[in-house]
């Protein structure tokens, strides 16, 4: 019931999130669609404040980024990384 798909600016890029039931924890997972071709864009997180900003952790590889507001950044080289597995965290 707690899944939800998120907008993006670039159609090769798939966002959608999973709460838990008592919104305890949320992740974010975002796909390159195209497996030959980087693709950036910005991802759309609602419910956050155009001024809000909040720590998200890559599960895959324990990066850590500082997000601000609901559209932010992500690049995607199939070289490098073909997504992100977020756990969000607020401030």
């Amino acid at each position: 019931h707690t899944l939800r798909f998120h907008e993006t600016d670039n159609s090769e890029i798939i966002a959608y999130s999973k709460t838990a039931p008592d919104r305890s924890d949320r992740i974010l997972t975002v796909v390159n669609l195209d497996p030959s071709h980087m693709q950036h864009g910005h991802v759309r997180v609602p419910g956050v404040g155009s001024d809000d900003s909040f720590t998200v952790r890559d599960l895959l590889d324990e990066a850590v980024y500082e997000w601000r507001g609901e559209w932010n950044y992500v690049r995607f080289d199939p070289e490098i990384r073909q997504g992100h597995i977020l756990e969000i965290h607020g401030d």
